[in-house]
């Protein structure tokens, strides 16, 4: 298992095949236009691309000695172009050597031609397709026919039983513009080209402001700020309101356990004696000797050490414990401090972006479980016209002309993102998430590989409520999907000797992630797909529903409820219920009835098919209610992806409302507290 962060920047990367070149160090100096080549007809669009740059005179040349058997293809291929070289590459060469047609002349031993000084570089890309979408096992089978010149081929280790990841040859070329008229010159010329298989991307010369979703706390009195030296260990599952019935459930690790892996991409970690060995380094340290040093602010630069320590902190002392103190922390330097801010902003150096996108595609040969969590922006959509109501023109403006998002898209990792939220101090309100809202990657919340969190302020199951600055899930909440604690200022490790507390959905993002990350370690074969995680995590998550005295929008702000560490970890593999105050496995046969909306305005039928969790939310008072939860995709809703949840409540059960199981006699649903069917579906543990 490789340990160092994200194992590919300096050029010691795990290559797909030892043939293909990694990139050159100098691919992400600024100015830098990237021209990537993935699909189709790669030597015709190569060719295309090189011609019209030749013809406008924006290609820097080399001189080549010409050696016997030399044709203008091999000289090309032997510096990184394809074997097929096309017409077009032909014709660029001819014109870069003036009037001389060399590709109606016989090459001379000796003589001296002028070919493309460009770097290029042959790499594996990937594509993913899921087996049970007709649309794109089509796509799959046409690229595998198709495309034979490039080599695809299936990356079995790769695949699941459900999803299929398709690998082909591609190129890269990598141009130096040397200045910012002459970069948007290039630009200029190529950007027509673009295409679904042909990609263009520059490394601009200025870095971009962004922002970190961390709103500081500087009224958090912790111990360590009086006389304490060691106040009272805090596990992180405490800031959740759970269940504690589970707690003994789920005390230890399953046997097959594993080390997941979270990749947080943000600023520098500065890990502190917490960590220990999570982020790859050794911290010598005694518990007995440490001193809490609590800092009165969270800083911007200390926003990745403190979100790892939420995941991530080891039980050895020194005051936390995390949601998955087994988990490996992988740290992406995305973000830097810019200096130009007097408040200590963040901005996003242009090469970390082709950098991340590199590391998104190395990274999916990892072999431990991995998540990626973002609780930062992406950079701003610019030049891109939004329509009247201030959204992108479509979900395809998402990915065009964005390397991250596409990457993203290609490899389909899992990935965690914090919501954002807006800043009092600066009079901005939050914003509705949905696919066409200009914010990246916050508006990715329905893809099937994406968990939108926002924070909870209260996070009772009593009377929950949302961080009022947290950016929403437009269409009843559909996508922002759980929320977490993050709402008030979570204390933890901020640097590698102090203490310090801070809020937002940057924290609950952080939250969920270790909760995820424990998840997937404990079950990684059920756990492959990042889909079957995104379901599962909202299915476990206590439901925020429409209730007497709750803000009559907040549960439309969100898709299910609040994150639960406990019930998120039992075995996915079994049906789980609640009666009698205890939980217990259950096998079950058939469920029959359905459920009524309490208004009896609406009716819920139950269908094995689409049932995924049925639980009681307000206990046991004179007029009990229920909320369902159910597969979406399943259910045929509009446009549901996989992995989408829809909360049905408050409801009542009607009367003919019956769970069988194999053993035993029938249950009234009535009678059921909780309810939690197998992530894969009411038959997963057949009779």
């Amino acid at each position: 298992m490789n340990k160092a962060p994200f194992a590919l920047l300096v050029g010691a990367v795990l290559l797909v095949a030892a043939a293909l070149a990694p990139p050159p160090p100098d691919k992400y100096t600024p100015g830098n236009i990237i021209v990537g080549f993935e699909g189709g007809v790669v030597s015709e669009d190569i060719g295309n691309v090189m011609l019209a740059l030749a013809q406008a005179g924006l290609v820097p040349t080399k001189p080549h000695v010409l050696v016997k058997g030399d044709t203008i293809c091999s000289v090309l291929a032997a510096g990184g172009f394809p074997q097929q070289c096309g017409t077009g590459m032909v014709q660029a060469v001819d014109r870069l050597n003036g009037r001389t047609r060399l590709s109606r002349r016989s090459l001379a031993v000796g003589r001296t031609i002028m070919v493309p000084d460009v770097a290029m570089r042959r790499y594996r890309s990937v594509q993913t397709f899921a087996k049970s979408a007709v649309s794109e096992q089509t796509r799959g089978n046409a690229i595998q026919f198709n495309w034979k010149t490039l080599s695809p081929s299936v990356n079995a280790a790769q695949s699941t039983q459900r999803f299929q990841k398709i690998e082909f040859d591609a190129f890269e070329m990598i141009l130096a513009a040397g200045t910012p008229g002459r970069q948007v010159q290039i630009m200029t010329l190529l950007e027509p080209k673009r295409s679904a298989n042909l990609r263009v991307d520059a490394i601009g010369f200025a870095a971009i402001p962004v922002k970190a979703y961390q709103i500081a706390a500087t009224d958090y009195v912790q111990g360590c700020q009086g006389r304490d030296r060691h106040p009272p260990k805090l596990n992180y599952r405490s800031y959740a309101d759970v269940d504690g019935d589970l707690a003994t459930l789920v005390a230890t690790r399953p046997p097959g356990s594993v080390t997941a892996k979270v990749y947080i991409i943000d600023v520098a970690i500065d890990p502190g004696p917490n960590l220990a060995d999570a982020t790859g380094t050794t911290v010598i340290a005694n518990p007995a000797e440490w001193d809490c040093v609590f800092a009165p602010e969270a800083l911007a630069s200390q926003h990745a050490t403190h979100m790892a320590g939420i995941i991530a902190s080891r039980d050895n002392g020194f005051g936390f414990v995390g949601l998955s103190p087994t988990s490996l922390i992988e740290s992406f330097k995305f973000l830097e401090t810019d200096p130009a801010s007097p408040t200590g902003g963040l901005q996003i150096p242009q090469a970390s972006i082709f950098r991340l996108v590199d590391a998104i595609l190395y990274n999916r040969e990892d072999t431990a479980p991995g998540v990626y969590l973002i609780a930062t922006d992406f950079p701003p959509f610019v030049n891109v016209p939004l329509d009247a109501t201030g959204q992108l023109p479509g979900v395809a403006a998402r990915f065009n002309g964005r390397p991250i998002e596409r990457m993203l898209d290609q490899v389909e990792p899992l990935v965690i993102v914090a919501a954002g939220q807006g800043s009092a101090r600066d009079n901005v309100g939050p914003i509705g998430l949905s696919p066409t809202a200009p914010r990246s990657p916050q508006n990715l919340g329905d893809r099937r590989y994406v968990l939108v969190v926002t924070a909870c302020d209260n996070c009772s199951r009593k009377a929950p409520t949302i961080l009022g600055l947290a950016n929403y899930g437009s269409d009843n909440g559909r996508y922002v999907h759980v929320a977490a604690p993050g709402g008030q200022p979570v204390v933890g490790w901020v640097s590698k000797s102090s203490i310090g507390a801070a809020a937002g959905t940057s924290q609950a993002a952080a939250y969920t992630a270790g909760v995820v990350a424990e998840m997937i370690g404990r079950w990684p074969m059920t756990y492959k797909d990042p889909d079957i995680v995104k379901k599962r995590i909202q299915v476990t998550s206590w439901p925020i529903w429409n209730r007497p005295g709750l803000p009559s929008d907040a549960w439309t702000k969100l898709a299910t409820g609040l994150v639960d560490p406990l019930l998120a970890m039992v075995d996915p593999k079994q049906h789980w219920i609640k009666r009698g105050g205890s939980w217990q496995p259950i096998r079950l046969r058939s469920i029959s009835g359905g459920f009524t909306s309490i208004d009896g305005s609406s009716a819920v039928p139950l269908s094995e098919k689409t049932v995924a969790r049925i639980v009681k939310v307000s206990g046991d008072s004179a007029s009990p209610m229920w909320v369902i939860y159910r597969d979406a995709a399943k259910l045929g809703e509009a446009g549901a992806e996989l992995g989408e949840v829809k909360r049905d409540g408050p409801l009542t059960p009607d009367a003919n409302a019956v769970l069988t199981p194999c053993e035993g006699a029938p249950i009234p649903l009535g009678e059921v507290a909780d309810l939690v069917i197998a992530s894969r579906g009411f038959g997963a543990t057949p009779c």
